[in-house]
């Protein structure tokens, strides 16, 4: 791509007088438009509200209780373009005053009747702590769109906002259920956070996999997660418990077959086991289906006698299709050994 301000350089001195002059009046056209929408007779924004901002009026709002957590590394990355902004000398007047919005046209959507921020609060929490940390003044102005929203109706409003912009994944859906109070998103999230299998890594901090946990629990998939209907009982969560520990168990009995010469064996099975990787929930809706047909004590025992099965076990299987055709290659092999007699 061709720098612009290349171009702009290389031009007759006429030509590049007319384009800095276009450019200099198409901003004020737009600073005029931002600064006065409200007074406009523009009938596909009559219901909206767009006024600029200082400090005074932003700290006073607050966020949807509901809606997904704030992220320090997203709240980072806007407070590293206001930086850049007030930085940049073409931002300032001659006495040095900041003569543009910060992010520009780009605004913080508000419901004006809950003072609740209803999009953009990385936005938001950035402009404060950027105004907290002198990086910006308090009178240094941010675009406002309000629009009145029925309160009942905010946390419908940010999904439907965030799932057209596929902004939301599974885990803030569940995590906006758990902030409203849905009891069963409430056990899904304390069952989550105490099982070891619903735990991954990522950025040097633990998240939680709120589908493992329905997986173990119930041996489903998580579609009715984000739509709010998941129903999770006390004995779901009983149920899970033992699921995970029958997981632990295979896991850690496998481990032990393919790594038997390997020292510290009892303490690097157990780390394995209770390791989790993307392959557990189609592992535990598979286990569901055949936990009641074999245990994890025959299956270990069948695949002592075959490499191939145990070789297959640590090969990714990240669906059911695969865990299920493992799963019931074991149980042949169960059946020829003659091990379901012995149970």
């Amino acid at each position: 791509m061709i720098n612009s301000i290349f171009v702009v350089n290389i031009l007759p001195a006429k030509i590049k007088l007319v384009y800095l002059i276009t450019k200099a009046v198409a901003k004020k056209l737009q600073a005029f438009w931002l600064n006065n929408i409200n007074y406009l007779n523009i009938k596909k924004m009559k219901k909206f509200n767009f006024k600029p901002a200082t400090y005074r009026e932003v700290v006073q709002l607050s966020r949807v209780i509901g809606n997904r957590g704030i992220k320090s590394s997203h709240v980072n990355d806007f407070l590293n373009v206001i930086k850049q902004y007030a930085e940049n000398p073409e931002n300032k007047d001659k006495n040095g005053n900041l003569v543009d919005y910060v992010f520009g046209p780009n605004f913080i959507y508000v419901n004006p009747i809950t003072g609740h921020v209803i999009d953009g609060q990385h936005k938001w929490a950035a402009y404060i702590q950027a105004v907290e940390k002198g990086i910006i003044s308090e009178t240094t102005p941010i675009l406002i769109c309000y629009e009145e929203i029925d309160p009942s109706k905010e946390i419908q409003t940010i999904i439907d906002l965030n799932t057209k912009g596929l902004n939301w994944g599974l885990d803030d859906f569940v995590g906006s259920y758990v902030d409203l109070g849905y009891p069963s998103y409430i056990r899904l999230e304390h069952f989550s956070k105490e099982h070891s299998l619903c735990h991954v890594e990522a950025k040097n901090e633990v998240k939680i996999k709120y589908s493992y946990g329905l997986a173990i629990m119930q041996g489903k998939g998580h579609a009715s997660l984000k739509a709010g209907t998941a129903e999770i009982t006390e004995e779901d969560l009983v149920n899970g418990h033992t699921v995970h520990e029958e997981l632990i168990k295979l896991r850690k009995g496998m481990y032990k077959l393919i790594n038997s010469e390997e020292p510290n064996l009892e303490e690097r099975s157990e780390k394995f086991a209770r390791t989790p990787n993307p392959v557990i929930e189609a592992m535990a809706q598979v286990w569901w289906e055949k936990k009641d047909i074999v245990s994890v004590e025959q299956i270990i025992k069948a695949c002592k006698s075959s490499k191939d099965l145990v070789a297959e076990f640590f090969r990714a299987k990240s669906n059911k299709k695969e865990w299920t055709a493992w799963f019931e290659r074991v149980i042949g092999k169960c059946y020829a050994m003659g091990l379901f007699k012995a149970a």
